[in-house]
């Protein structure tokens, strides 16, 4: 697995992902602490650009979410959030039926590459 970091800031991605059958484009979006108003909640802005508009169908292809202090990561697929600027994730509570809970610590394929990011980047 190979991945790149694009230079410059003007692309709607963060990450290229080439497995070797694949190419994936990842936007990267990382919380530090849960919404105020529940402690188990955290909200991930999907705002692209200095306009703050949600991202295009076909501009990526998954989302990585992931809890900093938690080392939590959701990869969501883009079609998922299309047209959406927020996404929700509960990540300690086990009955949550969130819709982005199915994608908690998916795809092993593609786990490693968050988990470097972070350790890289020191997000």
């Amino acid at each position: 697995m190979h991945v790149a970091q694009p230079l410059g800031d003007y692309l709607p991605y963060d990450l290229i992902v080439d497995s070797g059958q694949e190419i994936h484009r990842v936007q990267i979006k990382t919380v530090t602490k849960p919404e105020s108003d529940k402690p188990n909640k955290f909200g991930f802005s999907l705002k692209s650009g200095l306009e703050g508009h949600p991202y295009h169908d076909g501009s990526l292809d998954f989302f990585g979410l992931i809890i900093l202090p938690l080392r939590t990561i959701y990869i969501v697929p883009q079609h998922k959030l299309s047209g959406k600027v927020k996404a929700y994730t509960y990540p300690e509570d086990p009955n949550s039926a969130g819709s982005l809970e199915t994608y908690k610590e998916g795809w092993n394929l593609l786990e490693k590459v968050f988990v470097l990011y972070i350790e890289l980047f020191k997000c």
